[in-house]
């Protein structure tokens, strides 16, 4: 049985620390890419639904207007106005809920 001497082994153990080392980067920069895309994806998502929320926003400011829902209830025969009345408009039709 032959013995070896440390000597050996250092350009060995040396070569293994470098390579093991360039896995380790590579490994981390494809996981860095797949987190970044992963993030990307989700930014676009939420712009996407940021601005559908704000849309609707919109829609539903100009849908409950004072001067609309005056007008429908005008247009309706809803002439008296009382404190926390409720008009409820549905496809274009008012009702007041007391």
């Amino acid at each position: 049985m032959a013995f070896y001497n440390k000597k050996e082994f250092k350009p060995f153990t040396s070569l293994l620390i470098v390579l093991l080392t360039l896995f380790v980067i590579a490994f981390f920069k494809i996981t860095l890419r797949r987190f970044s895309y992963a993030l990307y994806q989700a930014t676009l998502t939420f712009d996407k639904v940021q601005d559908e929320y704000y849309s609707n926003v919109t829609v539903y400011g100009k849908m409950t207007q004072t001067k609309r829902l005056e007008n429908l209830a005008k247009k309706h025969a809803f002439d008296y106005k009382k404190q926390g009345q409720i008009i409820q408009v549905i496809n274009g039709r008012a009702t007041v809920i007391d």
